[in-house]
Order: C-alpha cells, then sequence, then structure tokens
C-alpha cells in the first residue's frame, strides 16, 4: 500500500488498485485507518477482494458512497463458481 500510495500521489492520472485479503494480519485499529485514510482518499478505482472474516460492517457502512458494485465469488462442490452481483458475506 505504501508503494502504491507513493505512486499515487507522483502520478496526475487516477490509478486503479486491486487488493486482495487487505486486513490480513492487520488489527483493529489499523484497519480503520486504512479504511478512512487509504480506501477513502483513493482518486481511481478499488477492488477489494476479501474473505468473510474481513471486511465488517462499520467497513461496508464507511466505504458506502464509494462502492459502486459488490459481487460474491462463491466454490461450489461442483467445482464451479457462482457469482452474485449485490450480495456480500453476512456482515455484522
Amino acid at each position: 500500500m505504501s508503494l502504491y500510495w507513493a505512486i499515487m500521489n507522483q502520478s496526475h492520472n487516477k490509478l486503479p488498485f486491486i487488493i486482495d485479503t487487505p486486513f490480513a494480519r492487520i488489527d483493529t485499529e489499523h484497519r480503520a485507518n486504512i479504511t478512512e485514510k487509504f480506501f477513502k482518499e483513493l482518486q481511481g478505482q478499488l477492488f477489494v477482494l476479501s474473505t468473510n472474516e474481513e471486511i465488517r460492517h462499520e467497513h461496508m457502512v464507511s466505504l458506502d458512497q464509494q462502492i459502486a458494485k459488490v459481487y460474491m465469488l462463491e466454490y461450489g462442490e461442483d467445482k464451479r463458481t457462482r457469482i452474485s452481483e449485490g450480495s456480500y458475506f453476512e456482515v455484522k
């Protein structure tokens, strides 16, 4: 994230940012900081690939104005992936 932040600050273009499991091994305080001070200030598109344990209700509420679409990918026993638009893990 630090490298991307530096590139973003030097670029005059809106750059997309794709991150997988952004809160892995991050404590609660730093999760809030990443959400409020990094994700919300990004100018380009943000793609967050998360697990069911990472993004909590307060994160979804905080980012509500930045979220355009939400998708949930579920891998079934039939070895097929199902994509549900507008659906996310049960967030509490």
